[in-house]
């Protein structure tokens, strides 16, 4: 593989995916006392990222989406 390929394009799941895995690391970082280490598996991060965008509204779905064109195009 030549090294200076593009990297793949992110779906619209993705983006949201690290957009929202930053969030909730960021708040659990901020909410993290020194006595109870407080952090979160991954399997949980998942699954709670995924709920939140089956839930997720459809102008909200529509901002990923077209990020994700936009990403696409850039690849």
């Amino acid at each position: 593989k030549p090294k200076d390929r593009p990297k793949r394009p992110l779906s619209a799941y993705n983006i949201f995916f690290k957009e929202e895995r930053n969030r909730i690391l960021n708040n659990n970082d901020s909410n993290k006392t020194d006595d109870i280490d407080s952090t979160i598996s991954f399997e949980s991060l998942a699954k709670i990222i995924g709920q939140r965008w089956q839930e997720l509204d459809a102008i909200s779905m529509a901002i990923y989406k077209s990020k994700a064109n936009i990403d696409m195009n850039r690849y």
